[in-house]
């Protein structure tokens, strides 16, 4: 029986423009350790590398394999030790006559963000096409932002510039705050102890409390606001504004959830509410039953004002046929959203 080539080394894989191309070359020692920033090929040592990244080498046989292990050289080292340690107990069973079971490929981040995903998706889990969607953008902009490879290789700094980049693009507090949150339990699902990663103090910083005190709509805007509108859409936003519901909640809403006799508004944990509306394969206007949910599962009354009463009373009496306008105005009413 052959034996087995337990060698594990690591090496620099990166573009060398002097050479026109990419090269992998050996690391460099110096006092302090080992230079990331060099590499040595061909007997020349070459500093001015592109892209570099670290590659752990490992043999089949006579045949080279190399696996990239990111660009953080603590975390390649590592995982070079994890390497030799795993290929000496392989060759230790294989000299014992011990049946090798062959070990799990590492899974990279974009894998782990597939199956945590997917698992979201989980019918049994409950969660709102708005929520998956929320776990979707929160972790594929994190992987494309910090493109490590594996999750054991994220930093504290990774996360922070991840936050920044959200508060660049005009991110509320609450928003980041959500996002940041789903990036630490997507770490800590994925075995990753995020409390190494990122320290208290930095923590605190990343999740504020967000004070649930929000200042009202200035009068003169809101005139502003309706100045701009037609009757529709003027009436659709006095009713968000004086109920508190979300534009989902409101968009599924049928009359008969409005109690006029007692100035109430239900509105049910789940329901199937039919709508109405022009499908352009049927040409013409078609109804379909629609699943409503609310974000919190639980159902709720609201008070009806009574500024809004009269409102919403004169609105069904003057529109109560016209189905196809007001099929066209939700269609207009949601593209402007």
């Amino acid at each position: 029986m052959a034996k087995q080539n337990v060698r594990a080394s690591l090496v620099i894989y990166a573009r060398i423009p002097e050479l026109g191309g990419w090269r992998r070359g050996s690391l460099i020692i110096s006092k302090t350790g080992y230079r990331p920033d060099a590499m040595f090929f061909n007997g020349v040592v070459y500093t001015t590398l592109l892209n570099s990244t670290f590659q752990i080498r490992t043999y089949n046989g006579s045949k080279a394999q190399y696996k990239s292990v990111g660009s953080d050289l603590a975390v390649a080292q590592k995982l070079l030790k994890e390497t030799q340690a795993t290929r000496q107990i392989e060759a230790g069973q294989e000299a014992l006559g011990i049946i090798k079971v062959k070990a799990e490929t590492l899974k990279t981040m974009a894998e782990f963000v597939r199956e945590y995903i997917g698992k979201k998706k989980s019918l049994s889990l409950g969660l709102s096409t708005t929520s998956i969607r929320h776990y979707e953008e929160s972790l594929l902009l994190f992987v494309k932002l910090t493109k490590r490879e594996l999750p054991s290789q994220v930093t504290e700094n990774d996360v922070i510039n991840y936050c920044d980049h959200l508060q660049r693009e005009g991110y509320s507090a609450k928003t980041r705050k959500m996002r940041y949150t789903a990036v630490r339990g997507f770490l800590r699902s994925c075995g990753v102890i995020v409390e190494k990663v990122v320290d208290a103090a930095t923590h605190k910083r990343l999740s504020p409390k967000i004070d649930p005190i929000t200042d009202p709509y200035d009068p003169a805007d809101l005139e502003k606001l309706y100045a701009a509108c037609d009757e529709y859409h003027t009436l659709v936003y006095k009713f968000l504004l004086m109920t508190g519901l979300r534009f989902r909640e409101a968009n599924h809403l049928p009359w008969s959830n409005i109690d006029f006799a007692r100035n109430m508004i239900t509105l049910p944990a789940e329901q199937s509410v039919n709508r109405r509306y022009h499908s352009r394969k049927a040409g013409k206007m078609v109804t379909t039953a629609v699943e409503s949910k609310t974000k919190s599962r639980k159902s709720r009354e609201i008070p009806l004002f009574a500024s809004l009463r009269p409102l919403l009373l004169q609105w069904r009496e003057q529109n109560s046929s016209d189905s196809n306008a007001q099929a066209a105005r939700c269609r207009a009413f949601r593209a402007s959203l």
